[in-house]
């Protein structure tokens, strides 16, 4: 579909008179109110964490299960 120049000018200006329109657009603050009220910032309540858990007798065993796995052969210092 062709459009004849004349017509291209009439939308141009259209376009450019819709951009400039809304720029002038102008909103009133005062009476603008925020959707929700503040919330009330308060520390939590302060509670000491449980102790951890006892920690095993031997961590690990003297005796090499398995020569070829190294991480069950280490000493504990």
């Amino acid at each position: 579909m062709r459009v004849r120049r004349p017509i291209q000018g009439v939308l141009a200006a259209l376009c450019a008179a819709a951009i400039l329109a809304s720029g002038c657009a102008r909103f009133n603050d005062a009476i603008s109110q925020p959707f929700t009220t503040a919330p009330e910032m308060a520390p939590g309540p302060t509670s000491t964490p449980p102790p951890p858990p006892p920690l095993p007798p031997k961590p690990f065993p003297k005796a090499c299960p398995a020569p070829g796995v190294m991480q069950g052969c280490l000493e504990s210092t």
